[in-house]
């Protein structure tokens, strides 16, 4: 790491901190969004939808090398939704998964 520049090591910081963390990140993010309680829900989402955005806008912003570069939008474009898809798979999961045990909770009907 020492031969790279420093946009490079701070890229490569950047996909192996997210690399491990994000997951668990997300998905406590998913369950977040989920919740019950409105005030909670919002700040999931404003929360998950800042994560997002930064990453995948410092994924493209990293790889850009020109508009010259015949390349350059099938790169960005490709790695911008592999690294949406290693973002949202996790979340959408725990939503789902937060949200039909709510409702499975609601369902029980008391005994008489």
């Amino acid at each position: 790491m020492a031969v790279m520049g420093p946009g490079a090591t701070f890229m490569y910081l950047m996909a192996a901190t997210w690399l491990f963390l994000g997951p668990f990140l997300m998905v406590g993010l998913g369950v977040l969004s989920a919740a019950r309680r409105p005030p909670r829900r919002r700040a999931g989402l404003a929360v998950t939808a800042g994560v997002m955005l930064f990453y995948v806008g410092v994924f493209a912003v990293a790889g850009f090398r020109g508009f010259s570069d015949p390349h350059f939008f099938g790169d960005v474009v490709v790695g911008s939704l592999v690294t949406f898809g290693w973002l949202a798979l996790p979340w959408l999961i725990a939503w789902l998964l937060t949200r039909r045990s709510a409702r499975r909770a609601d369902d029980t009907d008391p005994l008489p």
